[in-house]
C-alpha cells in the first residue's frame, strides 16, 4: 500500500502526455519505496484519496504520438527501494 504524493509532470510543458503519478510506501521490512509512473493520466478518485492498495487502478495510459510520432504507447514505471532503482518485474510476476 502507498500514499499518492503528487501528480507528476515529467516534461513540464503541460501537454496531454505530460502527466504521471508518484506514490510512496514501505516494504514489509520498513524500507522506503517510491513509485513513479509517467505517461499516465491519474484517475480523479486516486488524486482525491491518499492511500492506494496493490491492484487499485491509478491511471490510464496516455498517447505519446503528439511528442514522438510513431512511438508505441507505453507507461514509464520506476520503482526505487531505499533510493535504489529496482527491476519492477518482480512486482508483477
Amino acid at each position: 500500500k502507498g500514499k499518492v504524493v503528487r501528480q507528476a509532470r515529467p516534461y513540464g510543458d503541460g501537454k496531454p502526455y505530460d502527466s504521471g503519478i508518484d506514490i510512496n510506501g514501505e516494504t514489509d521490512d520498513g524500507s522506503l519505496v517510491a513509485v513513479r509512473m509517467f505517461y499516465v493520466q491519474p484517475l480523479l478518485d486516486v488524486m482525491s484519496k491518499e492511500v492506494v492498495e496493490a491492484g487499485d487502478p491509478v491511471g490510464i495510459h496516455r498517447t505519446l504520438t503528439g511528442r514522438y510520432p510513431g512511438i508505441i504507447t507505453h507507461v514509464h514505471l520506476e520503482i526505487r527501494v531505499a533510493g535504489t532503482v529496482v527491476d519492477p518485474t518482480s512486482y508483477f510476476f
